[in-house]
């Protein structure tokens, strides 16, 4: 099987995710949903180890048709609402 151009744009496949060490030395996980939706994880982690294993949780709920997108966030509510 050929090697991909460079040129060529590769798409992941659903489920994956990629992590990133932020300036403060923790770790940031983000995952593409089922719905084609980027997101981060919902807190950072201590270790790569402990973020890829929040990739691997979810999706392993993807795979097993578990998973939910969470519902956002819109900041703290007010007591009128």
């Amino acid at each position: 099987m050929p090697a991909a151009k460079s040129s060529e744009k590769t798409r992941r496949p659903k489920g994956a995710g990629n992590t990133r060490q932020l300036r403060s030395g923790r770790w940031q996980a983000r995952f593409t949903g089922p719905d084609d939706v980027m997101r981060s994880a919902p807190e950072t982690f201590d270790t790569n180890l402990d973020a890829k294993a929040w990739l691997t949780a979810q999706a392993r709920a993807v795979a097993s048709g578990t998973w939910e997108a969470p519902t956002e966030r819109r900041g703290p509510q007010t007591v009128s609402q």
